[in-house]
This record gives C-alpha cells, sequence and structure tokens, in this order.
C-alpha cells in the first residue's frame, strides 16, 4: 500500500444548491489546489495550486470576492479546468488515501466540473474522485470535518420542524479545528493552498499524532 496522501481543496463561485440541480445552475471551481503528502517520510512530494479561467459570464460575487481574494483578475490568469482536473488526476491515482475539510462538497464540485467539460480532454478521469473506482482499489476517504465532530463538540441552538428548541453538535470550520487542535488560526483561510496545507497538518495530528513542522 502506497504511503502517499492526496489533500486538497476547492474555492468555488458559490455553494452547490439543494437536491439534483442542472449543471449550469451549480458553482464554478475558481481555485484548485492539492498536496501529495508521504506519511512515512512526512514530506511533500508535490504541491499544486492553480487559479481557473472561468469564463467571462460566470459572475464572482463581492462576497466570495471578499472571503477568497479571488478576482476576476488572478482567474483570467489561470489555467482552465480541465488542465487543473487533469493534474489532480495525476496524483489521485498514485495515492492511497483521499483526505479535504468537508470532502463531500469537494468531491462533488470535482465530478461537476469533470460533467460540465466532457470530450476528450476528459474521458480518461471517469474514475477521479470515483466511489466505485475507491471501493474497488481500495482508496480510502477521510474527511477532517465529519471526524472532527466530538473532537471539537461545538454545540449549537436551533429550532426544530416543530418549533421546539434543541442542541446539536455542529460540523466545524477548518479554523475551528485547527485552533482545537494548535491554538492558533492561520491566516489567509480560504485560499485554497493555504486550506490544503492546514488540513494536512490538522489530519496528521488527529490519525498520527504528529505536529508537522512546515
Amino acid at each position: 500500500m502506497s504511503n502517499l496522501v492526496l489533500i486538497f481543496d476547492v474555492e468555488t463561485s458559490g455553494l452547490i444548491p439543494k437536491g439534483e440541480p442542472a449543471l449550469d445552475l451549480c458553482p464554478y471551481i475558481l481555485q484548485l489546489s492539492f498536496i501529495v503528502f508521504n506519511v512515512e517520510t512526512r514530506t511533500i512530494e508535490q504541491k499544486y495550486n492553480s487559479y481557473i479561467n472561468v469564463s467571462s459570464k460566470i459572475k464572482i460575487i463581492p462576497e466570495i470576492e471578499k472571503l477568497t481574494g479571488i478576482t476576476r483578475v488572478k482567474c483570467n490568469g489561470g489555467v482552465v479546468v480541465t488542465e487543473a482536473l487533469n493534474a489532480l488526476y495525476d496524483a489521485y491515482v498514485k495515492c492511497a488515501k483521499v483526505i479535504a475539510h468537508n470532502i463531500e462538497f469537494d468531491s462533488k464540485m470535482v465530478r461537476i466540473e469533470l460533467a460540465r467539460n466532457p470530450g476528450r480532454k476528459t474521458r480518461h478521469l471517469c474514475d477521479l474522485l470515483n466511489s466505485g473506482y475507491e471501493l474497488a482499489n481500495k482508496k480510502e476517504r477521510y474527511c477532517t470535518m465529519a471526524n472532527s465532530i466530538e473532537l471539537c463538540s461545538i454545540v449549537v441552538d436551533a429550532i426544530d420542524k416543530r418549533g421546539q428548541p434543541y442542541q446539536y453538535k455542529k460540523f466545524p470550520k477548518l479554523s475551528e479545528l485547527h485552533q482545537k487542535l494548535f491554538g492558533t488560526i492561520p491566516e489567509n483561510l480560504h485560499d485554497s493552498m493555504v486550506d490544503t496545507m492546514a488540513c494536512l497538518k490538522c489530519y496528521m495530528k488527529m490519525v498520527h499524532n504528529i505536529a508537522l513542522n512546515l
């Protein structure tokens, strides 16, 4: 089994609508980053970070620009999404485990972009973040968000459909998890490379009890 793990993150133009929305209603990836990390040697073997050159028809709303720092100028200097997806695929196939903070969202966004860009340049990418492929090849997934609910134990007050109050433990933000583990919040979160590095550090501490000094 490979000692390599893949940590990845995407920044997008918005959130995915509930249900099964049409592709034209789904957001677009604006930035994609990943790290290939060797757990045995504790070294980064590959880093990738690219803004995506989305169509000028795709709006980058002020709220997203403020949150992520991604501007039209940055996207215009980026790569086409198929180039980024090909780079992600090449890293994905050689890693034994795939890690993200909210991996359900990030992997779904990748699959949306694959569906949005069919053709010769993406035909071979059908296995990318495909659950059937992962099951057949014993490739594991690990979500630092889902696996840190009890660790962070952030209790939230809510009201149910009957109007009754109740409490639940929410999914921790990456900033909340990092602060819980290390006592600090990284600067410039919501830059996908910053998030990827923070996710890697959280994963190594949670699973291997190793505090990386990267």
